[in-house]
């Protein structure tokens, strides 16, 4: 026979012996101020760490938060960890009452159905452009077709417009920057190029076939920087294209010179 009265404890030293075996290897490490215009992907660059760590130790939102003045936290450790314990807290349950005789135990009355509410979608609020002495360009040469634009796509969030292209065609710098990030380990990304610009200015180039270039390289407006491919995504291939302000997305189509009527003629619907 089970004594129900002891599962809770159990459970709870389970749980608190995961969350110790899980911040073991994250005792020591540094901690950095965050610069007015510096993202959590430039930090984790420059300190070769993992981005999705970083933003998992310092609970934050995606690999673009962060506020000036904000301090994270960087591990030093020896190999990157998983993280095997959910952020939600185990639900407490109360446990039964201990039986003292035999008799039959009272059922509990069936739970009322609750009545749902319909939740109206809040409408995408334009996203207001900012003035910028930068001048964008189309990061691929050729015509401007759009598989996925920017905004709400099926209730979720696109933060960037996708360009359809053939694998392998030249992914051009659509404004002279730095690199500030090469690599694939921010997921559903692929491999990703990130430029810096003036003015907290960023572009995002994603789902590369090949990235050819490195952090800290300095590239010049129009040159390759990556190919086009499929990874992190489904097929077909295309580019992922982001600019941002600081920590906010903005659309693409408000900066680029040369899309024309892109914006509708060019939209095609997800196969």
């Amino acid at each position: 026979m089970v004594r129900t009265g002891i599962i809770l404890p159990m459970r709870t030293c389970c749980f608190a012996f995961l969350t110790l075996s899980v911040c073991l290897g994250c005792t020591s490490g540094t901690r950095h101020r965050m610069a007015p215009g510096e993202t959590a992907v430039e930090v984790a660059a420059r300190h070769g760490l993992s981005v999705e760590r970083v933003c998992w130790l310092n609970k934050l939102d995606h690999s673009w938060s962060g506020a000036p003045g904000q301090e994270l936290f960087l591990p030093v450790t020896s190999s990157e960890q998983r993280r095997t314990v959910s952020s939600q807290p185990v639900p407490r349950q109360p446990s039964p009452a201990s039986k003292t005789g035999s008799g039959p135990t009272s059922k509990a009355p069936p739970a009322k159905p609750r009545t749902q509410r319909r939740v109206e979608p809040k409408p995408l609020l334009k996203t207001e452009k900012i003035p910028t002495e930068l001048r964008f360009s189309l990061p691929l040469d050729g015509a401007c077709q759009i598989r996925t634009p920017y905004g709400l796509v099926d209730g979720v969030m696109h933060h960037g417009v996708d360009f359809l292209a053939p694998e392998g065609t030249p992914v051009l710098a659509a404004e002279s920057g730095k690199v500030i990030y090469s690599d694939d380990d921010i997921r559903g990304y692929g491999n990703l190029v990130i430029l810096k610009h003036s003015g907290q200015f960023t572009t995002v180039y994603a789902h590369n076939q090949r990235n050819l270039v490195a952090a800290g390289d300095i590239v010049r407006k129009g040159e390759a920087i990556a190919s086009v491919g499929s990874t992190g995504t489904q097929p077909p291939a295309h580019l992922h294209f982001e600019i941002r302000r600081g920590v906010s997305s903005l659309d693409p189509l408000d900066y680029l010179s040369g899309c024309g009527e892109a914006k509708v003629a060019g939209f095609l619907p997800e196969p």
